[in-house]
């Protein structure tokens, strides 16, 4: 047997461990209604050509006003693809995505210099840190993005023509995710140590200002970027959604985030300590991403596949040091040799084990993995529907956690709340805070808002459960373990 053999086995396995893992993990995972579900709604009114949501018309609280709807085209990606195939297609279509986001992150860390095990390990860590982020909704499409624009940065020197793939990319990126920005300043790093290194500097900066200029390739323009500026400092958003608070060390994933920043300020400064300082855009780089991940839950994902290829390049370094006593090179015709034969091989496998995934692994009712649904209650649903039918014009106080998921089972509802926080005003979340607590003055909200029908979840709103169900006003029309359905039993 030659020498090259079993080395080639070895490259296999660690990319099989790396590429196909968090794909099976993905794709036995449940799926959370909260963003994906109304998202599936107004993708599906842009499949049908009634075009992209500008003003509400989901809820009766935020109703005409204005909706910047930055993420419509993974919308309608998600739309089209529960069309074909249902909630298992959804399942395989996330599956596939993370597959495709390990991929490229593989092909990135080596490309960098990085050594199998080193990518292997460093891979797999990134990948549990950024689980929380990681569900099946528009972010994992920008993750996706932000693997491939990882990937293009790491090869610009050995393809430097691929580096033009930056520009559709961003603007295809600026229509599926906020985080588009992300791409950009790793472009703009990249373009300033071409630039400063002399390196087709030209290109590079020309590069980039497309690039910039193709973020405004979306049907909102400018304001597309004012929704990325301002989502994150409103106050409301990170009093509701604990993922964008800031990322506490006592909560597990805040945990992880700071243990595996702590491991990556090890290895830099062991870098250091050998003499030989990672360059002034790599350490940017790690801070920018360490700074997102501190400040908000959500962003633990962006770090946790972001720094992971430059984690396994910077291991990589201090083993060469510590063996030979300086740096091994290699050509860019061996880092590619090393990286596309095992990625072409474990992404076609684990292409075939996700696709397949509604048939190795159904459910009881026969309809897949997919359709295992967090906060997709059946019962309420089907008794709100019923309630509806009979008065369709009814104005409905819903758990904020259902709302997504009621937008798309029960299209006809007009709804107090849903997961688009920052459109709701400010005076609606505290009344709706007001009622989920039962406060005294509970009645007289529901009567202001003139609530004809309410939605009540019994682990949100348990003070509300038991107010509503012994009120003589309201009439309980359905009742489980998930929460009950109530209705005006007087004017």
């Amino acid at each position: 047997m030659s020498p090259a053999r079993p080395d080639r086995g070895v490259r296999l396995l660690w990319a099989g461990i790396t590429i196909l893992l968090p794909g099976l993990l993905v794709s036995v995972a449940s799926i959370s209604t909260i963003d994906l579900a109304y998202g599936i709604r107004a993708g599906g009114q842009v499949l049908d050509g009634a075009g992209i949501p500008r003003i509400d018309t989901y809820t009766f609280t935020a109703a005409g006003l204005p909706w910047i709807d930055q993420q419509w085209l993974a919308q309608a990606i998600f739309a089209a693809v529960h069309r074909l195939g249902g909630w298992p297609a959804l399942a395989t279509l996330w599956a596939v995505a993370v597959v495709a986001t390990e991929a490229l992150l593989w092909r990135a860390a080596r490309l960098m210099g990085a050594g199998v095990r080193s990518t292997g390990a460093t891979l797999l860590i990134g990948f549990v840190v950024a689980a929380q982020g990681s569900g099946l909704r528009s972010q994992v499409l920008g993750l996706l993005c932000l693997a491939g624009m990882l990937a293009l940065v790491a090869d610009r020197r050995g393809h430097r023509p691929r580096l033009w793939l930056a520009v559709p990319l961003v603007a295809a990126w600026a229509n599926l995710h906020g985080s588009f920005p992300v791409g950009l300043a790793l472009l703009g790093l990249a373009t300033a140590e071409d630039v400063a290194g002399r390196n087709h500097a030209r290109q590079a900066m020309a590069t980039w200002v497309l690039a910039a200029v193709a973020t405004l390739a979306n049907p909102f323009g400018l304001d597309a970027w004012r929704y990325v500026a301002t989502i994150g400092e409103d106050p409301t958003i990170a009093r509701f959604v604990v993922e964008w608070r800031h990322t506490s060390v006592l909560d597990p994933a805040g945990a992880a985030f700071y243990a595996s920043v702590v491991g990556v300020v090890v290895i830099v400064l062991v870098r250091i300590r050998q003499g030989d300082r990672p360059p002034w855009m790599t350490l940017a780089w790690l801070a920018g991403l360490a700074f997102l991940g501190a400040w908000a839950v959500r962003a633990v994902a962006w770090w946790g596949l972001g720094a992971a290829p430059i984690a396994a390049a910077l291991l990589a370094r201090i083993r060469a040091r510590s063996r030979e006593g300086e740096p091994v090179r290699s050509t860019a015709t061996d880092r590619l040799r090393v990286a596309r034969g095992p990625i072409a091989f474990v992404a076609a496998m684990a292409l075939l084990l996700v696709a397949l995934q509604p048939v190795w692994h159904p459910s009881p009712g026969g309809e897949g993995l997919g359709s295992r649904l967090e906060d997709a209650p059946p019962g309420i649903t089907r008794a709100l529907s019923t309630v509806l039918a009979a008065h369709p014009a009814a104005r409905v106080f819903n758990a904020q956690r259902w709302g997504s998921w009621l937008e798309l089972a029960v299209p006809g509802a007009l709804l107090f709340a849903d997961s688009r926080i920052e459109l709701i005003p400010a005076e609606a979340w505290l009344d709706y805070l007001q009622v989920s607590a039962g406060d005294p003055r509970w009645r007289k909200i529901l009567d202001a808002w003139q609530v004809d029908v309410v939605v009540v979840s019994a682990t949100d709103q348990p003070a509300l459960v038991t107010l509503i169900g012994g009120d003589a006003a309201w009439r309980s029309v359905y009742r489980d373990p998930d929460g009950l359905v109530a209705v005006r039993a007087a004017p």
